[in-house]
């Protein structure tokens, strides 16, 4: 194998466990999470002369999760909205880095199985 192609590999292995140290450090994080989608939705409120029965409800929202296999949804106070739907982004980020991670550790196998592939030489 050439020189240039084992450099080449070594370069992307390198640059993958780059790409991962950076996405391990929000882990490390002392960040608040809830676990869950933070949503609108609209809710038609009892009183019969209310707005919401022709404009489609009133602004709610909701963090929903799935538990046992059931979906949970929880309606948010007005006063927590802000630190969850932070909280909740926060979740999605720590979900989203370890989908990247695992694509990363997929691909680093198949460079280094290349590059063990190159390297090895059959016994004459």
């Amino acid at each position: 194998m050439s020189n240039e192609k084992l450099k080449k590999y070594n370069k992307e292995i390198l640059r993958l466990s780059e790409k991962r140290q950076k996405l391990l450090k929000i882990f490390s994080s002392n960040q608040l999470l809830i676990l869950g989608s933070y949503t609108e939705t609209r809710v038609r409120c009892s009183s019969p002369g209310c707005h919401c029965h022709k404009d489609g409800g009133h602004p709610t929202m909701r963090i929903s999760y799935w538990e046992k296999g059931k979906l949970k949804s929880k309606v948010v106070r007005i006063d927590d909205r802000e630190w969850v739907a932070e909280a909740a982004a926060n979740y999605k980020a720590h979900k989203q880095a370890l989908r990247d991670i695992t694509k990363i550790n997929i691909r680093e196998k198949e460079v280094l199985k290349l590059i063990i592939e190159k390297k090895a030489q059959i016994y004459e």
